[in-house]
């Protein structure tokens, strides 16, 4: 601590905003909080700390998830070993509740196919604060016909209607995406 009347909570605080790491520190937000995260986005277009990068929904859509998550990992010097990985998608239809059922990447590499149904996200007040829905990634082998099933999931988050109403006017129209992978003893990241 440079300054004798600073808290330990104030130091870590302040050695965060500067961009200096924090040994240890891993970033793992509940669904509440990455909502916040959310709506702090959309509302000022950034955020005191970049710790979700930002893409548009053209490229995000472009690329394997391991491609995306091996670049944020570059980017944020995380570690190899991490298993979740954040970002916020400019310009996704499902800022506006469109769920795309299955959700073609690249030039038919893959594709993003959700699964279940939508589910709200319940705040500490009890009120829902935003939705989700999870999707899975398919890979399209090149002698067969029928997609292969990978390990790769992502959850997509959006603000409800009253939060995005509340906003002066959405400077972004992001949607916060979580994608992970299923653990396995498999070595590789299909």
């Amino acid at each position: 601590m440079n300054n004798p009347s600073e808290s330990a909570k104030e130091a870590v605080l302040r050695r965060f905003l500067l961009g200096e790491s924090l040994i240890g520190w891993r970033f793992k937000p509940t669904d509440e909080e990455l909502l916040s995260y959310l709506a702090m986005k959309s509302a000022s277009g950034s955020l005191p700390f970049e710790v979700i990068p930002e893409i548009p929904a053209a490229y995000f859509f472009d690329d394997h998830p391991k491609n995306l998550v091996k670049n944020q990992t570059k980017d944020n010097e995380g570690s190899a070993s991490d298993k979740e990985w954040h970002f916020f998608i400019d310009g996704d239809e499902y800022f506006e509740g469109e769920i795309v059922k299955d959700r073609k990447v690249g030039q038919g590499i893959g594709s993003w196919r959700s699964v279940g149904r939508e589910d709200a996200v319940i705040g500490q007040d009890g009120k829902v604060i935003g939705y989700k829905y999870l999707s899975t990634y398919f890979t399209t082998a090149e002698n067969s016909s029928r997609p292969k099933q990978t390990l790769w999931e992502m959850h997509k988050y959006r603000l409800n209607a009253e939060q995005v109403n509340n906003l002066s006017a959405p400077v972004k129209r992001c949607v916060a995406a979580r994608i992970s992978r299923r653990d396995t003893k498999a070595s590789c990241m299909d």
